[in-house]
């Protein structure tokens, strides 16, 4: 697992990478969150989404014939930078991320 850091590139990345099968793949996610709150001084993951962060697409793909699958997101603008803002407090939906956005779905707190 890597993520990019102190990078001067506009947007950050992140590049997962493990053998396993499809059902084993589907089963990570809760499974790497654990390990987070069992080994919180581990620095070989981020947060992907920071406060500015509007722009966020992942893919996973098999590469080869091994059970080899690679993850990889990207976001933008980037985030992980020294005095930055994960993210801005306030109640959902009261500020308009001025993006062309109208409707909030006040149970989600998204815009769209």
């Amino acid at each position: 697992m890597s993520a990019s850091k102190n990078s001067t590139q506009l947007h950050g990345d992140y590049v997962f990478y493990q053998s396993m099968n499809k059902h084993h793949l589907r089963q990570q996610a809760p499974l790497r969150q654990q390990r987070q709150q069992q080994f919180p001084r581990n620095q070989n993951s981020l947060q992907m989404g920071w406060a500015l962060s509007n722009k966020l697409g992942c893919s996973i793909v098999k590469c080869t014939t091994e059970n080899r699958y690679v993850g990889v997101c990207r976001y933008s603008p980037r985030g992980n930078t020294v005095n930055s803002t994960i993210y801005q407090v306030g109640n959902p939906c009261s500020l308009n991320p001025g993006n062309g956005a109208t409707t909030c779905n006040t149970a989600e707190g998204l815009w769209s």
